[in-house]
């Protein structure tokens, strides 16, 4: 216990005694444009039909494809109405995980 403790002592003075490299990567943490926070692009918004190319491509569709939900309808906002398709409609032999990679035959041979 005493071994751990003076480990841990000399590592903490060690990394505070250089505070170069905290200070760096606080820096480099708040300046980043790529780390600003993400969540505020699930939010939904509220729909309108003049964005609705904009919205399709929000949710990586085609906008003949998309239609939004009725707006009075579970406060749902722009996210896409997708078909409920239930597990008796789907093929149950199929995979519907595997996505096959050519990086994945190393593994199997």
């Amino acid at each position: 216990m005493a071994l751990a403790a003076s480990i841990g002592r000399q590592l903490s003075n060690q990394l505070f005694k250089h505070k170069a490299c905290l200070y760096t990567g606080v820096k480099c943490y708040a300046t980043d444009k790529s780390r600003i926070p993400w969540n505020h692009l699930w939010i939904p918004e509220e729909y309108n039909k003049e964005n609705h190319a904009k919205h399709a491509e929000k949710y990586h569709m085609h906008p003949d494809d998309y239609k939004p939900y009725d707006p009075f309808e579970k406060a749902t906002g722009d996210y896409p109405a997708l078909p409920m398709i239930g597990p008796e409609a789907k093929d149950r032999v199929e995979n519907f995980d595997f996505f096959p990679c050519s990086y994945m035959l190393f593994y199997f041979f």
